[in-house]
């Protein structure tokens, strides 16, 4: 491997990490102190690029296709089985209710906190089943 490919994949995977830390940051800051929208919005895209970039850089694939030939065969990719695709499903259904719950209060006048921590638990759950499912479709 020579020194430019080398420096170029981690070149990216340090990119990726720091806009990973600014989003997240973004994300922060847009939440605690002034909760703006485009400053919540830029925190998003900077993380979603920051995915982009991880999968660009192929660091670690070199352990991933050796693992992946030794368990599924050559060359074919290992898809994601039915019953995640359902909790998929079931995670954006719980979304929807959660967030219909939110709204609900926030007609009222937020005068619950239950309904703040569970739009925010759907949303981690779902967050994390459909990045799983979108980094195993290719």
């Amino acid at each position: 491997m020579s020194h430019n490919l080398y420096s170029k994949r981690y070149g990216l995977f340090a990119l990726a990490i720091a806009l990973l830390i600014c989003g997240g940051l973004a994300l922060f800051a847009s939440v605690t102190s002034s909760n703006r929208f485009l400053l919540r919005s830029l925190g998003v895209l900077a993380c979603l690029a920051s995915v982009h970039f991880v999968r660009l850089s192929r660091v670690h694939a070199g352990s991933y296709v050796t693992a992946s030939a030794r368990n599924v065969g050559a060359g074919t990719p290992e898809r994601p089985r039915p019953t995640m695709w359902a909790f998929g499903a079931v995670s954006l259904i719980a979304v929807g209710i959660s967030y219909f719950y939110l709204y609900e209060d926030a007609v009222d006048g937020y005068h619950e906190l239950l309904p703040v921590y569970l739009f925010a638990l759907a949303m981690l759950v779902c967050a994390w089943v459909w990045g799983y499912l979108i980094s195993k479709v290719k």
